[in-house]
C-alpha cells in the first residue's frame, strides 16, 4: 500500500549531546509522564449523543507492580492495574469516572525503573480499543486525570498530585493533537538546554505551545523553564547534577484561519534530569534505513506501515548504543524488541497494521543513548478516521423526507452510502448513493401525515470494503 509522507507543522527531531545519562533514583516514586488525547467516535445531534474515544499514556515506577518478566516485574505486553495512585479518567459531565484503570505496558526501562503504558477501556484487554464515553451535548467538556503522587525526588513537586486535562468540544473539532517526549529529558548542568517538542494534528490546524498553569498541572512555575509558541523549549539548567524536575506543557489547537479560536488542548507531562556535561566525544546518530526525522506518515486502516530504525556510534573506539522508543501504537511491533543495544550500531524493524478502531494520530520518539550522550528522532503516524458518519439531519418537505449526512474520513476509493428505513420494527433497504462526503437522500413518504414513525439510518461502504462503517440514525414522526 502506498504510504504518503509530509513534514508536520512542528519539527519533531531532537538532538541533545554532551550530557551524562545517569540512572534515576526513583525507588519510592510513582508517576513520571502523562499525555491525554481524544478523537470523535460518533456524533448524533438529533439524539444528543456525542461519543469520544480517549487515549491516556502514562509512565509509572516499574517496581511498584508485579509482572511476568524474569525479575517478577512488568515486561512489554503485560497488563497492570494502576492501584498505587488509583489513576482514573473523569469525564467532567457529572457521570461516574472510569475507576482505577488498567494499563497495557508498551515499554520499560530497567535502569531508570519506569514502565510506559496505555490505559485500557474498562472491561477490555485490547489496547487498540480506546476508552469511550458518550456525552449528552457537544461541550465543551474538560476530561481529566487527577490523583497522587508524583515522584518523591522531584525538586519542584515532590510527592505532589498529578493532573492531566484536555478539552473536548465536538462543535469545534473531531480530534485532539498528539505529542511525545522522552520520559526523562536530559539537560547538562549550567547550560542553556534547548529541545523542540514534537506535536502533530491530523486536521492540520494551528498548534501553539505554552507552560501549563498550576490549576492544569498542579505544578508551580519551574524557574528557568520556558517554551515558545512554536514548540521550542528552553531550560536554564541549575548546578544540580542528578536533580529531577517535574514539567508540563499545554499544546493548544487553534483554528488555522482564526488563531483566537481555541479548539481544544492536550497536556504533555514529563521529567527533566540535570546531568553532568561531557567535555569530549559525540553522540550517536540515526542512519539509513531510518526515515528522515520529523516526518509525518499517513497509513489507511487495513494497510501496513513498515520501516527500519538504526543508530550508530560516532566515537573511536565505538561504544554501545541503546535504542528505545515511546509513543508507539499499542499493536505495533519491533524486531528485535526495544530497548535493544549494539556496538557500533543497532537496528530494529518497525511494523504497524492499524485497524479501524485505531484511527487517530500517534507521535513516536526514538532515543539513541551512548555513554552519556542522548539523541532523539521523532515521527508522527496518522491513521485517518474510517468512514464515520459524524452527523445526520433531516427535514420534511411536502411529501418527501430529505436527509443530509456529513462524512469524516476515507477508507477506500469511491464511497457508497446506503440508506435504510425502519418502520414498526421492520428494516428495509431504500437506496444507495455514490458521491461526495455529504450525500443528500430524498425519499418519498409512504403514508399520511401524523401516522408514521420512521427511523432512517445511513451506513457508508466503499469499493473493495467488505464491512460497513459506523452508522448514525435519525427519527422522524410524520
Amino acid at each position: 500500500m502506498q504510504i504518503s509522507f509530509r513534514l508536520p507543522l512542528v519539527s519533531i527531531a531532537i538532538a541533545m549531546a554532551a550530557v551524562v545519562a545517569l540512572p534515576t533514583n526513583v525507588q519510592a516514586s510513582h508517576v513520571r509522564y502523562g499525555h491525554l488525547t481524544w478523537r470523535t467516535i460518533s456524533k448524533n445531534p438529533s439524539l444528543n449523543q456525542y461519543t469520544a474515544g480517549f487515549q491516556l499514556y502514562a509512565a509509572f515506577r516499574r517496581n511498584g507492580y508485579s509482572g511476568t518478566a524474569p525479575d517478577g516485574l512488568p515486561k512489554i505486553g503485560d497488563i497492570i492495574s494502576e492501584t498505587i495512585g488509583g489513576s482514573s479518567l473523569n469525564f467532567s459531565d457529572g457521570t461516574s469516572a472510569t475507576g482505577t484503570l488498567n494499563f497495557y505496558v508498551l515499554n520499560i526501562d530497567v535502569t531508570n525503573n519506569w514502565l510506559y503504558g496505555l490505559a485500557l477501556n474498562p472491561g477490555s484487554s485490547d489496547p487498540s480499543v480506546p476508552i469511550s464515553h458518550t456525552y449528552t451535548g457537544p461541550g465543551p467538556w474538560t476530561p481529566n486525570v487527577d490523583s497522587c503522587c508524583r515522584i518523591d525526588t522531584s525538586v519542584n513537586a515532590p510527592s505532589g498530585n498529578y493532573r492531566f486535562e484536555t478539552i473536548v468540544d465536538f462543535s469545534k473539532a473531531d480530534v485532539s493533537p498528539t505529542s511525545t517526549l522522552p520520559i526523562i529529558v536530559q539537560c547538562a548542568a549550567l547550560t542553556i538546554c534547548n529541545f523542540p517538542v514534537p506535536a502533530a494534528d491530523s486536521e492540520n490546524q494551528q498548534l501553539s505551545f505554552r507552560l501549563a498553569t498550576n490549576a492544569e498541572s498542579t505544578i508551580a512555575p519551574l524557574s528557568g523553564l520556558s517554551i515558545t509558541s512554536t514548540g521550542v523549549a528552553t531550560f536554564n539548567t541549575p548546578n544540580n547534577v542528578g536533580g529531577l524536575y517535574s514539567a508540563q506543557f499545554t499544546i493548544e489547537k487553534r483554528q488555522a484561519t482564526n488563531t483566537l479560536n481555541l479548539l481544544n488542548k492536550v497536556p504533555l507531562d514529563f521529567l527533566i534530569q540535570v546531568v553532568q556535561a561531557v567535555p569530549l566525544g559525540q553522540g550517536p546518530s540515526f542512519q539509513a534505513p531510518t526515515p528522515t526525522c520529523g516526518q509525518q506518515v499517513t497509513i489507511q486502516p487495513g494497510g501496513t506501515l513498515a520501516f527500519g530504525v538504526s543508530a550508530r556510534s560516532n566515537n573511536i573506539p565505538s561504544g554501545t548504543v541503546v535504542l528505545n522508543v515511546i509513543g508507539q501504537p499499542a499493536t505495533s511491533t519491533f524486531v528485535p524488541g526495544l530497548p535493544t543495544s549494539g556496538n557500533p550500531s543497532v537496528t530494529t524493524a518497525f511494523s504497524f497494521a492499524p485497524t479501524i478502531a485505531q484511527a487517530g494520530t500517534y507521535s513516536m520518539n526514538f532515543t539513541a543513548t551512548e555513554g552519556g550522550f542522548q539523541t532523539t528522532c521523532g515521527y508522527s503516524i496518522v491513521v485517518p478516521a474510517p468512514n464515520t458518519v459524524v452527523s445526520l439531519s433531516g427535514s420534511r418537505g411536502g411529501n418527501a423526507v430529505r436527509l443530509q449526512t456529513k462524512i469524516s474520513g476515507t477508507l477506500c476509493s469511491t464511497p457508497v452510502y446506503d440508506l435504510f428505513k425502519r418502520v414498526g420494527g421492520t428494516g428495509a433497504f431504500i437506496q444507495a448513493v455514490t458521491g461526495s462526503a455529504s450525500p443528500l437522500f430524498v425519499q418519498a413518504l409512504t403514508g399520511p401525515a401524523g401516522t408514521l414513525n420512521e427511523f432512517y439510518s445511513v451506513m457508508r461502504f466503499a469499493n473493495s470494503c467488505s464491512t460497513p462503517s459506523q452508522s448514525n440514525t435519525i427519527s422522524f414522526v410524520f
